[in-house]
């Protein structure tokens, strides 16, 4: 239960630019165009539950790819007392 709201299933075993690509960039879209498409429809709305489920499935594992990506783009500077090998520096 823990993997499966860390890791849905489509996006295990896949690369982090992968999953980025095709399932969080067009959530990305869908959200941010929810209230300004062209058509003036809503595309995405809080009040749907199914809505409020996808974002929510997939803000943990958004949350971990932009830990890791913020690590390798700052290793130094961003949790530096975090190893590669998840081992905490004291």
């Amino acid at each position: 239960m823990a993997l499966e709201s860390a890791v849905p299933t489509e996006a295990r075993g896949k690369k982090m630019g992968y999953v980025t690509n095709t399932i969080l960039q067009p959530l990305r879209v869908d959200v941010a165009h929810a209230l300004s498409a062209k058509s003036g429809e809503l595309t995405m709305s809080v009040d749907e539950l199914l809505h409020i489920q996808k974002i929510s499935k997939w803000l943990l594992p958004t949350k971990c790819i932009v830990r890791r990506m913020l690590k390798n783009e700052f290793p130094v500077e961003f949790l530096p007392y975090h190893r590669e090998d998840g081992t905490i520096v004291a």
